[in-house]
């Protein structure tokens, strides 16, 4: 079973920019409600394509720096992030059909 790891502005580029596998960056907070909605979907997600699919969690409050750096404008904000670039940026709570699409897509 794959667990999302939560990560910060010390621990973003070591896990996400330079994974070598497609990893998800979920910016959120704790007062945003869709970004609960989206959590469990996230999680189902992980334990789907586990070892194909990293996906992180970065607390938009608690992580100023890369979330600036990242130009995170609104929450959720999903990152996908591959060989140190973002190739997809998804804004809101989505469906689990238009996430794994984009997965899809990607691997």
């Amino acid at each position: 079973m794959s667990t999302i790891i939560n990560v910060t502005d010390e621990t973003f580029e070591a896990e996400v920019m330079q994974s070598k596998c497609l990893t998800i960056a979920d910016f959120w907070a704790d007062w945003c409600g869709p970004c609960h909605a989206i959590g469990s979907l996230l999680d189902e997600l992980a334990e789907s394509y586990d070892g194909q699919v990293k996906i992180v969690k970065v607390d938009f409050d608690q992580n100023q720096k890369i979330s600036g750096q990242m130009e995170i404008s609104g929450l959720p904000t999903l990152l996908f992030v591959k060989d140190g670039k973002v190739l997809e940026r998804v804004l809101g709570a989505q469906s689990r059909s238009l996430i794994n699409e984009k997965i899809m897509r990607l691997l």
